[in-house]
């Protein structure tokens, strides 16, 4: 169970991260290396993604992952960032990136005001996927990470 917002908010970008690499392949551990903010667009992207894995983390019956979609927005986060491909980049890179990016009042600021915008319940599944087929019919950033049949969600 989520403990505080703040904690969800800063956790959301990591936890799809982790769900991402581990579906990819074990990462090698790399001399750390210097990494700079993401630019704006790619901190758009990031976002959507992470709201992508809260959505599949708490609708998997509805939804599946665009892993194709996920890996080439890992990808260039990783080369714009760090200047590293895929294969090169760990965990360790991952969260060094999304500190340099994300304050945490900004990415709790961002989820909550996610979460507010589609009604999402944090507790309550229903509400994660009613929110995921809002952004599938939408096209949104978030439904290109999405894949499922879109089922009515009963209120």
């Amino acid at each position: 169970m989520i403990k505080s917002a703040t904690g969800f908010a800063r956790s959301a970008p990591r936890l799809g991260f982790v769900v991402l690499f581990a579906a990819l392949a074990a990462c090698v551990e790399t001399t750390p290396v210097e990494v700079k903010p993401l630019t704006p667009a790619m901190k758009e992207e990031v976002f959507a993604l992470a709201m992508a894995v809260n959505i599949l983390d708490n609708c998997p019956s509805r939804f599946g992952p665009r892993m194709d979609a996920m890996e080439a927005t890992v990808s260039r986060m990783s080369s714009e960032s760090a200047g590293l491909s895929i294969r090169q980049m760990n965990s360790q890179t991952v969260d060094r990136i999304l500190h340099a990016s994300f304050s945490d009042r900004e990415a709790q600021d961002r989820a909550i005001a996610y979460i507010q915008k589609r009604g999402i319940v944090v507790a309550d599944k229903r509400t994660w996927c009613t929110a995921g087929a809002a952004e599938v019919r939408s096209g949104s950033r978030i439904s290109k990470y999405l894949s499922g049949k879109i089922i009515p969600t009963k209120k």
